[in-house]
C-alpha cells in the first residue's frame, strides 16, 4: 500500500517541491506504517517499530532516514495556516524589494505605466510612503 496525502500534497510528494526522490519514496513506502504507529492504529512490534515510538515521544533525536522524512513531513503539514488573501478581501502584494506583503489589499495609484505604481493598505490601513 502506497501512503499518499491528496489534501497536503495533491500533486504527490515529489512534485511539492518540499521532498527529494528518495525521500518521496520512503514515505509512500513506510508513510502507512508511520502514520498507524503515530496515531496508534498499530502496535510496535519490532525494535525498530519501537525506536520510532521513542522518536514521536520525543524520547530522542531522529537517527535514521525514515524517522527525519517523517519529522520534515510532521513538521510543514503542521505548520500554522493563514487565510487565503482572496478569503481576507486582500490580494498578493509584493514591494518594490521583492518582499511579500501578507494580508494585504493592493490598490491602483495613478497611470498604470509599464511598471505598475501600488499603494499597499494592510488591514484598511494605508503604509507610510516607502514602506510598501
Amino acid at each position: 500500500m502506497t501512503f499518499r496525502d491528496d489534501k497536503e500534497f495533491p500533486y504527490g510528494f515529489q512534485k511539492s517541491g518540499h521532498f527529494s526522490f528518495h525521500e518521496t519514496e520512503l514515505l509512500e513506502d513506510y508513510g502507512c506504517l508511520m502514520a498507524g504507529l503515530q496515531y496508534g492504529e498499530l502496535v510496535p512490534t519490532t525494535s525498530k517499530q519501537k525506536e520510532f515510538m521513542e522518536f514521536l515521544e520525543g524520547r530522542r533525536e531522529p537517527g535514521n532516514d525514515i524517522e527525519r522524512v517523517w519529522d520534515k513531513y510532521q513538521r510543514i503539514v503542521q505548520r500554522p495556516r493563514h487565510k487565503m488573501f482572496h478569503e481576507k478581501g486582500g490580494e498578493l502584494a509584493i514591494d518594490e524589494d521583492g518582499n511579500l506583503i501578507t494580508h494585504a489589499t493592493i490598490v491602483p495609484r495613478g497611470s498604470m505605466t509599464k511598471r505598475h505604481k501600488y499603494s499597499a493598505q494592510i488591514n484598511g490601513q494605508r503604509l507610510p510612503k516607502g514602506s510598501s
